[in-house]
Parts: C-alpha cells; sequence; structure tokens
C-alpha cells in the first residue's frame, strides 16, 4: 500500500483502478456440520437455512514500469436455527502483490492472508483455519498474429497453515508452482472460437513441526473450447507421501463443466468432479477455504445479469462420497442470491 502511494506522489504516468463486489443470498444447507450420513460421528445430518453475505474490494495500480494490487474480502455465513449457529462463519481474505515489468515478462512479490472464525463448536465439528503465504512470482505472455498467445509463470512461496480445531494438523514450508498455458484461435476474430491449454505442477514440502514432514505433489491439466458455449475438461493428480504412513495419500480430480447463454441473457453453468482418494479411513486432507469440501461434486448455476451492475443468480450444490470412500456422505446446498459488481 505504502509503495501504491508513492508511486502516485511523484506523478508517474499511470492507471489506477478500483472494484467493489457485494452479495447477499439465502441459501439451504442439509448437512452443516458435513457429518456421515450414517451417524458414525454420532451426531446425523440436520438441514437449515442460512444467510450468507460477500464485501470485496480492489485496487490497482498500472504504471509503465510497476504493477500493484490490493484486495480485501469479507464473507460470512449465519444460520438461522440454533441448532446450527455453531456453524456460523466468519472470513477475512487480504492480499497484495507488487510487480515490475521486465519486457514482455513480470516479476511480482505477493502475499496472502486467510483467516476463518468459525462459532464455538466441539472439536470434530469444527473446519476453520487461517493461512498465510508470501513469496514471489515470474509471469511471461507473448502474443501472436491471430490471436495465438503463449504463457507461463513459476511462483516459489513460503506458506503456514493453521488448522484451528487440531495443531497436529498444522504445517509449514516452501511451496513451488509452475505453469504453462497457451491459447490457439480459430475463425473470425471477433466470432470465432478459442482453445485454451494449460499444464500446472506443484511441489510443497511441510513440516507438521515434531510430529511428521510430508511432500505433496500434485500436476493437473485442463483444455478448454470456448465458442457458442465453453467447454473444459480437465484432471489433476495429487499424492502425498508422509513420513507417517498413515497420512499418504493419492487423489485424482476429473472434472467436466459446460456453460452457455439462455434466450432472455440467462448464463448457465454446469460443472461435475470426482473425488477419487486413496487414503486411511478419516485422513485429514488440507482445504482451501471454508467452503471447500473435499468431496466428489455436481453443481448446477443459472444467473441473470440486471441493470446497474447488479445481477441474480440461482445455485445448487451437490457433495456425495462414493462407494469406495467407506462411510456414506451426502450434502445438498440450494442458493438464491443478489450480487453487485461496480468497476472503474
Amino acid at each position: 500500500m505504502f509503495g501504491l502511494c508513492g508511486l502516485l506522489l511523484v506523478g508517474t504516468p499511470a492507471v489506477l483502478s478500483g472494484t467493489v463486489a457485494a452479495d447477499a443470498g439465502i441459501e439451504y444447507d442439509s448437512n452443516p456440520a458435513r457429518v456421515p450420513s450414517d451417524g458414525s460421528f454420532d451426531v446425523l445430518p440436520q438441514g437449515a437455512p442460512l444467510l450468507r453475505g460477500l464485501l470485496s474490494g480492489s485496487l490497482a495500480y498500472a504504471g509503465p514500469t510497476q504493477r500493484l494490487r490490493l484486495q480485501a474480502t469479507t464473507t460470512g455465513k449465519i444460520f438461522l436455527i440454533p441448532e446450527q449457529q455453531q456453524q456460523n462463519v466468519l472470513v477475512a481474505q487480504l492480499g497484495y502483490e507488487h510487480g515490475r515489468k521486465l519486457g514482455r515478462s513480470l516479476l511480482v512479490g505477493m502475499i496472502d492472508y486467510y483467516d476463518a472464525f468459525q462459532a464455538s463448536a466441539p472439536p470434530s465439528l469444527q473446519r476453520d483455519f487461517r493461512s498465510v503465504a508470501a513469496g514471489g512470482r515470474f509471469q511471461s505472455v507473448r502474443s501472436f498474429d491471430g490471436g495465438h498467445r503463449l504463457d507461463g509463470g513459476l511462483q516459489l512461496t513460503g506458506q503456514l497453515f493453521h488448522y484451528k480445531p487440531d495443531t497436529l494438523q498444522s504445517f509449514a514450508g516452501p511451496s513451488l508452482l509452475t505453469r504453462i498455458g497457451g491459447r490457439v484461435h480459430r475463425g473470425d476474430p471477433e466470432l470465432g472460437h478459442d482453445f485454451d491449454l494449460s499444464l500446472q505442477a506443484r511441489v510443497d514440502y511441510r513440516i507438521y513441526g515434531p510430529v511428521r514432514n510430508d511432500l505433496f505433489l500434485s500436476l493437473g491439466t485442463s483444455i478448454t473450447w470456448q465458442g457458442p458455449l465453453l467447454i473444459q475438461l480437465g484432471y489433476s493428480a495429487q499424492v502425498n507421501l508422509s513420513s507417517s504412513q498413515l497420512e499418504s495419500y493419492q487423489r485424482h480430480l476429473p472434472l467436466l463443466k459446460v456453460a452457455f447463454q439462455l434466450p432472455g441473457e440467462l448464463f448457465v453453468t454446469l460443472k461435475g468432479q470426482l473425488n477419487l482418494l486413496q487414503a486411511t479411513p478419516g485422513l485429514t486432507v488440507p482445504i482451501q477455504s471454508i467452503d471447500e469440501d473435499n468431496r466428489s461434486l455436481v453443481l448446477f448455476d443459472l444467473e441473470r445479469p440486471l441493470p446497474r451492475g447488479f445481477a441474480v443468480s440461482a445455485r445448487y450444490s451437490g457433495y456425495f462420497s462414493l462407494p469406495s470412500d467407506g462411510a456414506p456422505y451426502q450434502r445438498h446446498t440450494a442458493l438464491l442470491n443478489l450480487s453487485y459488481r461496480f468497476a472503474r
């Protein structure tokens, strides 16, 4: 933030932009506590309605050689029946990036902070955590005639993950991420279609204090076709090699996503993802957000833009276990949401 103010004060020719976003919705969650359907946690799933909201803002600066971005988000869920209010949660996120152009490339320093605060609940029903990541990223892009593009990047960060219900599941360590992608355009420059290809790999070394050390490996690829509709096929493979044999696992995540527009400015998104996990029963897999369920997923989203930056949407999400997962699991959510976006 201080770097942004300093660059503005010296009068460097620049572009300053900002966005504001707000969401408010009512949702029904059939399994807020995210417990197995067979009562093996001594708790049966009990559905409940809830209110959820989001408020975020970002500020970006683009100068001849400098790039800066500051983003802050807060979101929360409040359940409307007393029995499920232990699942109330408030999330705060903050991100800052400071980059410098090097020809067609960009060298970026960054820091990301995520903190979830859950109401008081038994440890087995808690999922709140804190994560901090800081480091640097090098990225480059090259455009070609005809709308073709090639891009890639390398990111090195140090990360800290604090799992509040069980500190033995907290870790720290370095993370290396690399990505390469490309776009091929066909047909009319404006009305043609694009093929996007992406390949990324990630390596984390995670130190769980004196308890254990893990080596986490991930490899993912996706291909997207965008024309009259969007079709995306993706696949990710994850392997965790732990010094504690009970904490090692393999996970395969095939993905299919389809999006298209219906008459009346209705935008439809369909998504399905399988979670094929080979691990010791009851293993805790680190999550990236408070809404993540680490289960197989089906999603249907319908959105209609409204004037002056507003939009209304309806979303159904279903999370389910596979026969190989052991204990049966189901969770269904239905959301009616009003959103507002402003950019300048």
